[in-house]
């Protein structure tokens, strides 16, 4: 079953590409690639490998921010427009 998440905001690591943040918290591993889906506004959509890492937001006298992130293999950041949905098919 394919399971989708709002993305709610992207940036771009240099030399690496686009990495997506999701607004949940799963038990995907760290360690292994997923299959994903990039569905598109326009109702495109792109295939590719999501590699999971965890962002920590700090910000001054406020409480870390943590949000799990995915470096889409192949994608950068103007590929992910606003309002993209990320599915996992695996």
């Amino acid at each position: 079953m394919a399971i989708e998440y709002d993305i709610i905001d992207v940036f771009e690591i240099t030399g690496r590409g686009a990495v997506v943040l999701i607004g949940e918290t799963t038990d995907r591993s760290v360690f292994n690639p997923h299959k994903v889906e990039l569905l598109k506004p326009d109702g495109g959509i792109v295939r590719t490998e999501a590699y999971k890492d965890l962002v920590l937001r700090r910000m001054p006298n406020a409480t870390p921010v943590e949000k799990e992130g995915y470096l889409l293999k192949g994608l950068h950041k103007p590929d992910v427009p606003l309002g993209s949905r990320l599915r996992f098919v695996d």
